[in-house]
């Protein structure tokens, strides 16, 4: 049963237009950009996730499987072992980031970096995401031997097969945003994802799709979003009052 239409009268205000009904699932409470190169943003927005996902993983976990889409090349869902990898890619843009920041001297930049290492270790510790000690030892270390270290990161960054599933150019998500739902959940959403957007579940449709309400019954079609653990048919079984 479909009981929530989409659209009202669209046909008369939009040529070219569909009209449709769906099941509103969800809507966008968060929005983070994801920049190649740019992590920080993307690590800050698993913070306001439960101690506990809906399947019982810890947020750290979430993250690097929403980011691939719950998947790699050859492998669905992605085995633990791609943790590993995701390890090394947060690692290897940390290090790039912070390489970068000081040769700008742009303190604020490195600040963000460490905090958000420090939320992370507070709030959710997990040996994917190095600790501010680690970091800061790390760091250390490539002061005394920037050239090393800048030619370490570019073979790591470049032979790191998660960043090939993550990286916007060639391949991967490109345009893609993560958004955290009022209700918890972690997915991939269009670039240009907005908070308040809502995640329905159209007829006929097998993918989530995401939507602007642009009242009076009208809705405009922003793209396809993925949502962890809503993926497999759980959708249908959510308390929707």
């Amino acid at each position: 049963m479909w009981p929530t239409r989409v659209t009202e009268r669209i046909q008369r205000y939009l040529p070219g237009a569909i009209r449709t009904s769906g099941i509103l699932l969800d809507k966008i409470e968060d929005v983070a950009r994801y920049e190649e190169g740019q992590i920080t943003g993307i690590l800050k927005i698993c913070l306001d996730l439960p101690k506990q996902y809906i399947n019982g993983e810890p947020p750290v976990e979430v993250l690097w499987r929403t980011l691939i889409a719950g998947r790699t090349d050859t492998m669905h869902p992605a085995p633990p072992q791609t943790e590993s990898a995701f390890s090394a890619y947060i690692k290897a843009v940390l290090i790039g980031g912070f390489i970068m920041s000081t040769m700008i001297e742009d303190r604020e930049a490195l600040h963000e970096i460490l905090e958000t290492l420090q939320a992370i270790g507070d709030k959710y510790p997990h040996p994917a995401i190095p600790s501010v000690a680690e970091f800061v030892a790390l760091a250390k270390s490539i002061i005394r031997d920037p050239t090393q270290y800048h030619e370490e990161v570019q073979q790591l960054y470049a032979r790191n097969k998660y960043r090939w599933f993550v990286s916007p150019i060639p391949s991967g998500l490109k345009g893609k945003s993560l958004c955290r739902t009022s209700r918890g959940y972690l997915g991939l959403s269009p670039y240009s994802a907005e908070v308040s957007n809502e995640v329905w579940l159209l007829k006929g449709a097998r993918v989530f799709s995401l939507l602007k309400s642009s009242g009076d019954g009208l809705h405009e079609f922003m793209g396809e979003s993925y949502i962890y653990g809503l993926m497999q048919g759980e959708a249908l079984r959510l308390n929707l009052d």
